[in-house]
């Protein structure tokens, strides 16, 4: 007779995780060794999915709880922090990051954002006892920066942002190199959030780059062509038909900023062909080239009389690396 497999409920599953995961830790700070480390990231793997699996049965079944368990895991995982972060054995210490990505992804399915603050003033401390970053595994260092770049676009610190994705995207591009399939996935994820950035900075996406991610981010294509021609009508459209999906990944508002950009090159281009019929109107554009619907569209509106024609003028420059930025 076929052997019958005993299941546990979701919930009591969750239970478990937590009971063992505290059990691992007193035990984990008495030891000298750093051997128990993997042991330690299953079970905080194992940790985070059970209570996203039971918080998920949960609000299928109606029975209340939102995400109380993930909620929880979070707190659970605080608890082990100081487990690594605190220990005088060097090994030991380098498993930190591997906790405060694991809290990262909880804290932003949560939304609860502000409690990364912590987190991260605590790895990037400047004190004897702390490690650099540098010293930690290289891909937990990809993740912690993937993580703090996305941060820094909810606190509209742009430089920063495009400074860690840059860093994640390039390690990711060197393991790829080497055929590491999780790369090539990490690079999808990583070019979701530096693209939109790099278009708010000025720098543009070569169609290469974005032909080899994929077809799901084929919508970026055409927001950097709507950038680079001035064209709003397109950037609309693009904004519009990638609505659900860039409002799932939060970087819908952050899109929506490149208009001015947008007005900004139509301008500039628009007062390049006027300049040449009517100079003496160069400055003055009908308010219907913005294909925009206005109540006032048959007003004319002025110009900047400083507009460069330039491409410099729109920030859309070159950066070193040539082989996928423009």
């Amino acid at each position: 007779m076929p052997q019958r497999r005993f299941c546990l409920p979701t919930a009591c599953r969750y239970t478990a995780s937590v009971s063992a995961l505290a059990a691992f830790t007193r035990e984990f700070r008495a030891l000298d060794s750093a051997w128990p480390v993997p042991a330690l990231a299953a079970l905080i793997k194992s940790l985070v999915a059970t209570a996203q699996r039971a918080d998920a049965v949960a609000t299928g079944a109606q029975s209340g709880g939102g995400h109380s368990r993930l909620n929880d895991a979070g707190s659970q995982l605080m608890k082990c922090f100081p487990a690594t972060y605190l220990s005088p054995v060097r090994e030991k210490k380098q498993a930190t990051l591997l906790i405060v990505n694991a809290a990262f992804r909880v804290y932003f399915r949560l939304n609860t954002l502000r409690l990364c603050k912590n987190m991260i003033a605590s790895v990037e401390k400047q004190q004897s006892n702390v490690l650099p970053l540098e010293e930690y595994d290289a891909a937990q260092r990809v993740c912690y920066r993937y993580y703090t770049g996305r941060l820094a676009i909810f606190d509209e610190d742009y430089p920063k942002a495009e400074a860690d994705l840059s860093y994640a995207f390039a390690v990711c591009m060197a393991a790829s190199a080497r055929g590491s399939a999780p790369a090539q996935r990490n690079i999808r994820r990583i070019l979701r959030y530096l693209v939109p950035v790099k278009l708010l900075r000025g720098r543009l996406p070569r169609p290469q780059l974005l032909a080899a991610a994929g077809p799901e981010l084929a919508l970026y294509g055409d927001i950097a062509s709507a950038l680079r021609r001035g064209d709003v009508r397109a950037l609309n459209a693009a904004l519009e038909s990638g609505l659900a999906t860039l409002v799932r990944q939060g970087t819908y508002l952050l899109l929506e900023k490149l208009r001015s950009a947008v007005y900004r090159q139509l301008l500039k281009r628009v007062h390049l062909i006027q300049r040449d019929r009517d100079p003496a109107k160069a400055f003055q554009l009908h308010i219907t080239l913005f294909q925009v619907r206005q109540a006032c569209k048959y007003h004319d509106c002025a110009c900047e009389t400083r507009m460069k024609t330039s491409d410099s003028a729109l920030g859309l420059h070159a950066e070193s690396s040539r082989h996928v930025w423009r």
